[in-house]
């Protein structure tokens, strides 16, 4: 599918991933301490890069800040209702900006103890770390180990649902999840007809399957094998959800479409969508966005 060129009220700037990291690699003289030294620092100047992105973007996005607030105190800026803060002064890419770098600012000041206490040994231990890491801090193997887990965690969710689908129906007024399986009538496109305001009508089996799509559940439950989460907690989780991919669909085909979202953007979107993206090629998350979004 094409796209146009990078798009910036689409695309957040580059400083709210990480920087590129460069181990170099091992000489077929090189010792084992020297390689280790090398690669040492090559993790140091990453996280250091990392760092430095993060402080930039807080401050982008107290600048963003003053100026929407400066903008609304004039009457520039109308308000949307949505409850996001994305005023029409507002792009889509400065709201993604706004919302990870709170994200990553309340984060920082961990991965700065770590670096000290850990320093180049850090990339070790940060893999079991990877929630309170800022994402500018996130090595590659880190995001491919954290996708790996929610699609892992996805299918897990959804074959449990299968074979528990009579003991969670049984008893219920209601015969099954008819709105969402209406909805998942082609394949891929599960939910992007649903609202916030739909999961009033979904029943368990229903509330499941969405919260294991787009993982609003806690993963503790998982661990309870015959135990299934509150209904009022799986529908706070779906509206949240809901409601923040409500916004930014808004924003991404206000602001120009799907098809102007960079690699790096179109991945992220899919993932947050409960679309599969690890092994995959950009022009299939391309063509998965056209049916999400079409």
């Amino acid at each position: 599918v094409p796209r146009p060129k990078w798009n910036e009220k689409l695309n957040p700037p580059e400083e709210t991933y990480a920087p590129e990291l460069n181990v170099p690699a091992r000489k077929a003289d090189q010792g084992t301490l020297s390689y280790a030294w090398n690669a040492g620092k090559a993790y140091i100047n990453f996280y250091k890069g990392g760092i430095k992105n993060v402080r930039w973007t807080g401050k982008r996005a107290k600048e963003i800040r003053n100026r929407s607030s400066n903008n609304s105190a004039t009457g520039t800026g109308n308000g949307d209702g949505q409850g996001h803060g994305s005023a029409s002064v507002l792009t889509r890419a400065e709201w993604q900006l706004l919302r990870r770098s709170k994200q990553d600012m309340r984060r920082l000041p961990v991965v700065l103890v770590l670096v000290l206490v850990f320093g180049e040994w850090l990339p070790f231990v940060a893999l079991w770390l990877t929630p309170v890491i800022p994402e500018p801090c996130r090595i590659p193997k880190q995001i491919s180990k954290a996708l790996n887990s929610a699609e892992t965690r996805r299918r897990a969710r959804e074959k449990r649902i299968a074979m528990d689908a009579a003991r969670l129906l049984h008893g219920q007024r209601k015969p099954g999840a008819a709105l969402l399986e209406q909805i998942e009538e082609k394949k891929n496109k599960p939910l992007p007809l649903l609202k916030p305001q739909d999961v009033e009508g979904l029943d368990t089996v229903g509330l499941l399957r969405a919260s294991a799509k787009l993982d609003t559940h806690s993963r503790v439950w998982d661990w309870f094998p015959f135990i299934t989460p509150p209904k009022g907690l799986l529908r706070w989780g779906l509206q949240r959800r809901l409601g923040y991919l409500k916004e930014d669909d808004h924003l991404i085909q206000r602001d120009g479409g799907w098809q102007g979202l960079g690699e790096k953007e179109l991945r992220r979107a899919c993932a947050e969508r409960g679309i599969d993206v690890l092994g995959k090629s950009e022009g299939e998350l391309r063509r998965a966005a056209l049916e999400w979004f079409g």
